[in-house]
């Protein structure tokens, strides 16, 4: 959620207008957050099979330029206090972008040292994530293309969230007289 509230920031700094509230606006800023706050590499690099698409290795070095010029139109103001993060998070907070937890076990700094080899690709849309046996000892992980039988009626999954759109919902709170520093 605070990498969520970071990317809403990143646009108000950026003096986005929400017509650019874009899928690849929200990608860009999504992985300029990565590179601030998470120590896991292998993580972000997901979003590039998401972001471009099937051909995404071509991609990326564009991105990557896309990133900078996100970056420089905030100033290089990439650092975002916790505090911020609640406050953005505070305008509404019964939002159900913001009541996904990550079980305490998936977060905080694993050095590369002490991790095992992992797959040297992004897995991307198409792949399932990598196994969690805290998570689920005795289950495997649904693919992206499949969907749960055992979610309730009505239930909504990050899977079918459509982000830009969702964005927007939060955005006329954030432009509104506030800067997030």
């Amino acid at each position: 959620q605070y990498l969520l509230a970071m990317v809403l920031t990143y646009f108000k700094r950026a003096s986005l207008l929400t017509s650019d509230y874009s899928r690849m606006n929200f990608f860009l800023a999504l992985y300029l957050a990565n590179d601030m706050e998470e120590d896991e590499e292998q993580y972000k690099y997901e979003i590039f099979p998401w972001a471009l698409g099937e051909d995404w290795r071509r991609h990326i070095p564009h991105f990557l330029s896309l990133r900078v010029e996100l970056w420089a139109q905030m100033n290089f103001r990439a650092a975002v206090s916790r505090r911020c993060c609640e406050e953005v998070i505070s305008e509404i907070p019964s939002h159900y972008i913001w009541h996904r937890d990550r079980p305490v076990h998936h977060g905080g700094a694993v050095r590369s040292y002490l991790q095992k080899e992992t797959v040297p690709y992004p897995r991307g849309p198409n792949g399932t994530p990598p196994h969690c046996t805290l998570c689920h000892p005795a289950h495997s992980y649904l693919s992206l293309n499949s969907h749960s039988s055992s979610s309730s009626p009505g239930s909504q999954t990050l899977l079918d969230v459509d982000w830009p759109q969702d964005l927007l919902i939060l955005s006329p709170a954030l432009l509104i007289d506030r800067s997030f520093e």
